[in-house]
């Protein structure tokens, strides 16, 4: 699977700004509610630093949510990006994987949002 960096989406056309803050007040809160003063798109994408989406992320997910009006996210699979650096992180990343998997069907099953 191709992933890509922020700055190649950038170079597709894709609006995106990198922000850094100069604090990490309220740690990933405060990072969200930093951008969400700097944008007024009707959709965001957030990703942890070592997390990459695929290429095909943003054609995926817009057509999702345009799709089904009653949708207010929808969730990607985690991507490391060192991932297959190293035996022990590629481990880790499949342990991971496996978990959401099922953490994530059990819950979709019991009609529990994810990420609660």
């Amino acid at each position: 699977m191709r992933l890509a960096a922020w700055w190649q989406w950038r170079e597709k056309g894709f609006v995106i700004h990198h922000i850094v803050r100069a604090h990490r007040t309220a740690f990933k809160a405060g990072a969200l509610s930093v951008g969400l003063q700097h944008t007024t798109a009707p959709y965001l994408a957030i990703f942890d630093a070592d997390y990459r989406p695929a290429v095909v992320f943003p054609a995926q997910y817009h057509a999702t949510l345009l799709a089904d009006p009653r949708l207010a996210l929808c969730k990607h699979g985690l991507i490391t990006v060192t991932a297959s650096a190293q035996l022990l992180r590629a481990r880790t990343h499949f342990e991971l994987d496996t978990f959401l998997a099922y953490e994530q069907a059990a819950r979709n099953w019991g009609g529990i949002p994810h990420d609660i």
